[in-house]
C-alpha cells in the first residue's frame, strides 16, 4: 500500500515536471515561430537589430528590408538609442560588418556598379576600382593630391566632411518640412540611367549634408544597388529614401554623432571623382568620403 501511495506521488511529480517542460518546450517553439528575422540575419548588425525588434523595441526601426539596405554606419546610427534601452551594445566591428554587408547573396551576384562621375561609363566593375590609366575630368587627371583630411587641386584645398552637431546646422533641418525628395526620371534631361542617377545622388548627398551627416553617406554604388533591387521588387526607390530620411533626422533630434564614423580613409586619389565642381566623393565601394571646397 505504502509503495502504490509513493509510485502515485512520483508519477505526479514526473507528470508535474513533463508538463512544464511541455509548457517550456511549447514556449520557445511560440518564439521560434514568431521570429522570422533571425534566420535572416547574416551580420552583427542584423542580428542586433533582430534581438531589438524581437524585445520590442524596435518601433522606431525602418522594416528589415530597408534597414539592410543601409551602410553600418547608419545602421549604428538607427540601432543605437533603441539598443541603449535595452543595455545592449552597438558591434564595434564596422569593418567586418560592412564586409559581410557587402557580400550578401544578391550584392555578390553582381560584378557592375555604376560611378558617380557622369563622363564615366556607366557600368565599372567594383574589383577594379584602382583604374591602370587615369581617366579625363577626374581628380587623379587634374594631379589632385589626397592628404589626410583633405584634397588639393592646383592650390584649390577640398576639406573632408563631417558629422554635425545640432548647434552647427540649420534650426529647420530637422523640423517635418524638411524632406528627401528624390526627382523623378526625366528621360528628356537625363537619357540613360546613370545620368539620373548622378542627378538623384547628388540630391541625396546635399540632404544628408543639411542634416548633418556628411560622413554618414551612402556610397554611390550602394546608391546603384538600391535602385537595382527596388527595381527588380517593384518598390518605390523614391519613397525608399524619403522614409529613411525620416528616420535618421528623429534620431539626429535625440543622439550626439562621432564626426567620423570611421578613421581610415580612401586608398589613393583614383578612388575619387567630382560629383560636383566644388564636392568630390570617393568610394571604394564599402565606404564614402566627400570632400568640400573651402
Amino acid at each position: 500500500m505504502r509503495y502504490n501511495l509513493q509510485l502515485r506521488y512520483s508519477l505526479r511529480y514526473i507528470a508535474a515536471g513533463l508538463a512544464t517542460i511541455s509548457l517550456i518546450l511549447m514556449a520557445q517553439t511560440g518564439i521560434a515561430a514568431t521570429d522570422k528575422c533571425t534566420p535572416l540575419a547574416r551580420t552583427p548588425m542584423e542580428r542586433l537589430y533582430c534581438e531589438v525588434t524581437n524585445k520590442g523595441e524596435g518601433k522606431s526601426l525602418p522594416p528589415f528590408d530597408d534597414f539592410r539596405r543601409n551602410t553600418p554606419q547608419i545602421q549604428a546610427l538607427l540601432l543605437k538609442r533603441p539598443a541603449e534601452k535595452l543595455g545592449l551594445k552597438i558591434p564595434a566591428d564596422t569593418q567586418a560588418t560592412t564586409t559581410a554587408t557587402a557580400t550578401d547573396s544578391h550584392s555578390a551576384s553582381r560584378t557592375q556598379a555604376a560611378k558617380p562621375q557622369a563622363s564615366r561609363k556607366a557600368d565599372v566593375d567594383t574589383s577594379q576600382a584602382k583604374r591602370t590609366q587615369r581617366e579625363p575630368g577626374t581628380p587623379e587627371s587634374d594631379s589632385c593630391q589626397l592628404h589626410k583630411q583633405s584634397i588639393t587641386c592646383s592650390g584649390r584645398q577640398f576639406q573632408l566632411v563631417e558629422n554635425l552637431p545640432n548647434k552647427s546646422i540649420s534650426p529647420t533641418a530637422l523640423q517635418a518640412t524638411n524632406r528627401l525628395q528624390l526627382p523623378d526620371w526625366n528621360t528628356q534631361e537625363q537619357p540613360s540611367e546613370h545620368l539620373y542617377l548622378t542627378s538623384a545622388y547628388q540630391v541625396y548627398i546635399d540632404k544628408m549634408m543639411e542634416i548633418g551627416l556628411g560622413a554618414a553617406t551612402m556610397s554611390f554604388t550602394r546608391f546603384h544597388h538600391n535602385f537595382q533591387e527596388a527595381k527588380e521588387q517593384n518598390r518605390d526607390f523614391q519613397q525608399r529614401f524619403a522614409d529613411m530620411y525620416e528616420y535618421l533626422k528623429e534620431d539626429k533630434r535625440t543622439m550626439s554623432t562621432p564626426k567620423r564614423l570611421v578613421s581610415n580613409g580612401p586608398e589613393g586619389i583614383e578612388y575619387c571623382d567630382y560629383l560636383k565642381k566644388n564636392l568630390i566623393v570617393c568610394d571604394n565601394g564599402f565606404h564614402n568620403w566627400l570632400y568640400l571646397a573651402k
